[in-house]
Formats: structure tokens, sequence, C-alpha cells
């Protein structure tokens, strides 16, 4: 895996990410929805997810590879980060499908959903059980962006802020990269300026050494 190879590899990873999100969010408003097809939407998410695991581990083996050797230390340390964020990713979209899973598989009525007896069901249960899954947290809040739409159009709107993140990291990248290549510039440049100024120290010292000659000759002659 060459060190652009690798970015390419990363950014497809990166895709299976964002589409296994996707496909909890609509498994999630389908299954509000009361539609059976949610089950599909979350194998979908999980066969995503599976892909995604071993992909991640080829992008970090491969920094220890020959190939990849003449990267900087600071470009390693930034994909290293790249890769840490790619599993914290990973395993958090992991949590949410098994979450769902658990929550699909209860039989409805069964003990494991329906509180003890002499026990009242809490506010919280109430809200979280016919819901999206968010674990132990809070229900989001509505806003006035959100009140309006239904669950497909909540669904276009997470797509569309992931879009607009990604090309918001996209940009940055770009800068990233610029700042990078003007880096690499001044520094050519400072090692050439070293370089004369390393010739231009030796001529002195030679010009020098010739003029102290050319005076004691004169002395002797004097």
């Amino acid at each position: 895996m060459t060190a652009s190879s690798w970015l390419t590899e990363h950014a497809g990873v990166s895709g299976v990410l964002r589409s296994a999100r996707a496909a909890l969010l609509k498994r999630d408003a389908l299954a509000r929805a009361g539609d059976p097809s949610s089950r599909s939407a979350g194998g979908e998410a999980r066969k995503a997810l599976r892909d995604a695991g071993p992909r991640i581990d080829t992008l970090e083996q491969a920094l220890d590879t020959p190939s990849l050797a003449s990267l900087g230390e600071g470009e390693r340390r930034r994909r290293a980060d790249l890769i840490s964020a790619l599993r914290a990713e990973h395993a958090n979209l992991l949590r949410t499908a098994e979450a769902g899973v658990r929550r699909a598989t209860t039989p409805p009525g069964s003990g494991s959903s329906s509180p003890m007896p002499g026990t009242m069901p809490s506010a919280g249960m109430q809200q979280l059980a016919p819901g999206r899954v968010f674990g132990r947290r809070s229900p989001p809040k509505e806003t006035t962006e959100t009140r309006p739409l239904d669950d497909r159009g909540l669904v276009q709107l997470q797509q569309t802020r992931i879009k607009e993140q990604d090309a918001q990291l996209g940009t940055l990248s770009g800068l990233l990269q610029k700042q990078r290549q003007m880096g690499e510039e001044i520094g050519t440049e400072i090692n050439v300026q070293n370089e004369m100024l390393e010739q231009l120290d030796q001529d002195v010292t030679r010009f020098g050494a010739k003029m102290g000659r050319a005076k004691r000759q004169m002395n002797r002659l004097g």
C-alpha cells in the first residue's frame, strides 16, 4: 500500500461508516413507524460494519510497512489519529447496531420489556421505547429545524449535515496539504541558502588566507 492508496482506502472506509450510520438512522425511523423493513436496514448496517473492521486493521498495519517508511513523523501521527477516529466511530456504530438488535429481538409482552409488578414505568422508558435507539442518553430535544420534519425528512437532514461536514473536512484537508507543501518548499529553500552560506564562508576563509600570505611577502620585501 502506497501513501496515496492509503488515503484512498481511508476515504473508502469513511464512506462505509457513513453508509452504516445512514442505514441505522433509516432503521430507527422505520422501526418507529412500525415498518418491518427496518430489520433489513439494520442488517445492511451490520454488514457494512463487518466490512469496515478488517479494513481499519489493514490501514493501521500498513503504517508499519516499508512502503510507508518515507512518511514524516508528523504525517505518521496524523494518519494514526485518523485511524483512532475511525475506530471510535466504528465502535460507536457497533454499539448502536447491537442495541437495535437486542430491542428488535425482545418479544412483545416479555418480562424484560415490561415493568416489574408493583412498579410504574418511568417517563424516560415510555419515551424511549417507541423512539430511536439512544442507549442510556436522554431523548434529543426538538428544534425549530427538526420539528416540522417527518422520519424521512430527519434522515435527509442528517445526510445533508454529514455531507456538509465531509465538505468542510475536505476543505480543511486541502488547506493542510497546501501548508505542508509550503513548509517543504521553505525547508528546501533554507537548505539551499545554508549551502550558499557555507560556500561563501569557505571562499572568505580562502581569500583571508591568500591576503595573509600576500601581506607576509610584502613585509619581507619592505
